[in-house]
């Protein structure tokens, strides 16, 4: 029975080490880092979970992609319609 554990242990995480998934670490727990859309534009607060939100039609500057962490420092909240 250990050496199942053991084996089963080692699959799931090179399962997760090999996925091409970007991770972070959140209170201890791996959890993978969600990709988020904000616009650049000089009055955009919120960031988009997809590019063809409907809050980003009146976006006056570029729509980049970042990581949620990285929208979350930049001051960006979450949009209410895609969220």
């Amino acid at each position: 029975m250990k050496n199942f554990i053991v084996v089963a242990s080692l699959v799931t995480v090179s399962m997760f080490a090999f996925s091409g998934k970007n991770f972070i670490h959140r209170g201890g727990v791996k959890t993978e880092a969600r990709t988020v859309y904000v616009c650049t534009g000089k009055y955009a607060t919120k960031y988009h979970s997809e590019a063809d939100c409907r809050g980003l039609l009146n976006c006056k500057g570029d729509v980049v992609k970042l990581s949620e962490d990285d929208a979350r420092e930049r001051g960006y909240s979450p949009c209410k319609l895609c969220w």
